[in-house]
């Protein structure tokens, strides 16, 4: 399972990345001159740089933390609700903490609940992903329907 939060964290990380740099990007035809532009690439090597470590400093400890709360939980029946809430709550939690410890605090420091949330967010449902895939992937080596 450590195997998987690892991959969630790199996959969440690239992907995030990805989305920074599609946003930031401003085509050619709509730049102003004089201006200082990142590529794509550039944005998406900075914001990789930084949320890498991010991800595997803060996310993967919150996501092992948050299986063990599930598992002292009562709440079997809203498992993924209580798991999604949990996951945007910490993320917004930690985000703020970031950006307050390595910036200073200020009302730009509530900005870190946004995309803490966001990171948090994406990072669960890669997990999922990665852990869905694994069940069908063993299903499929079982021998199920009379192969192997």
């Amino acid at each position: 399972m450590f195997a998987k939060r690892i991959a969630a964290a790199i996959l969440s990380s690239v992907v995030l990345s990805g989305v920074f740099g599609l946003i930031e990007y401003v085509p050619e035809s709509e730049r102003d001159p004089n201006v200082l532009y990142f590529s794509f690439l550039g944005t998406f090597v900075v914001t990789f740089i930084y949320s890498l470590p991010v991800f595997f400093i803060v996310g993967i400890p919150t996501s092992m933390l948050i299986d063990w709360i599930m598992r002292k939980s009562r709440f079997h029946k809203a498992k993924y609700l209580l798991e999604l809430l949990l996951y945007t709550l910490l993320g917004a939690f930690f985000g703020i903490l970031v950006l307050a410890v390595f910036i200073e605090w200020s009302m730009e420091a509530l900005n870190g609940a946004l995309l803490g949330s966001i990171g948090s967010i994406l990072y669960f449902y890669v997990l999922l992903l990665l852990q869905k895939f694994n069940i069908r992937k063993n299903i499929g080596q079982s021998g199920a329907g009379g192969r192997k």
